[in-house]
């Protein structure tokens, strides 16, 4: 098994040099995977307030956090 400090740490090594350029940005593709992702988030924050168990809770915020990561692929252009 592998064991991962915490998921903050375990994210800011996972990140790569992804960002997408001005028009992949403005592109249709991405306008649908941005808004598909974004109700996705939102489901995972209302499924987040639930009661769970905390290994629940846990996977719910690990998605969350790669959904956020995902959403992160816009950020500024860097190519």
């Amino acid at each position: 098994m592998i064991k991962v400090e915490s998921l903050e740490s375990f994210s800011k090594s996972d990140e790569g040099p992804i960002a997408l350029t001005f028009e992949e940005k403005n592109g249709a593709l991405w306008i649908k995977l941005r808004k598909h992702t974004e109700q996705k988030l939102q489901k995972m924050r209302i499924r987040l307030e639930a009661d769970q168990d905390s290994t629940e809770t846990a996977k719910i915020r690990g998605r969350i956090l790669e959904l956020k990561n995902f959403l992160t692929l816009d950020g500024p252009e860097e190519r």
